[in-house]
């Protein structure tokens, strides 16, 4: 099983349990109306990208893992990159929290892709729309 998400942030207790809070896939952002569609409007979005690499027979040892965006656009940017080590042992696996900014210049969908050993293994959507309003910025929906 590998899952991935992205959350406001991820607590990671002293017994390694992890807890994802307020999970996003839809971003909201009030802009002026004159200003939908305009470069260069960029909209902050703090947040924490988990990944849970949980492979039967998957193999142990070190393993690279990129954590990548790619824009509506199809531009692609890497925003982390990690050695990830996965234990021996039927349900073992590795899990990888990355905190990011990120500048949301567009509408559309933005895709939060894993990459492990050059391989993409699990992607997770972040969908943004832009609606006339207030310029107070960008809110979860």
């Amino acid at each position: 099983m590998t899952a991935c998400l992205i959350a406001e942030r991820v607590l990671e207790e002293s017994d390694k349990t992890l807890t994802a809070i307020r999970l996003v896939d839809r971003i909201t952002a009030e802009v002026p109306g004159d200003m939908i569609g305009v470069s260069p409007l960029v909209i902050p979005f703090s947040g924490a990208f988990l990944l849970m690499l949980k492979h039967r027979g998957a193999t142990a040892g070190k393993h690279d893992v990129a954590v990548r965006i790619k824009r509506p656009s199809g531009e692609v940017t890497q925003v982390s990159h990690a050695s990830v080590a996965i234990q021996a042992g039927e349900g073992r696996g590795a899990n990888l929290v990355t905190r990011f900014t990120v500048g949301l210049t567009e509408r559309g969908i933005y895709w939060f892709e894993a990459v492990v050993d050059d391989k993409l293994v699990v992607a997770t959507p972040l969908e943004v729309v832009m609606q006339p309003g207030s310029p107070a910025g960008a809110r979860p929906a």
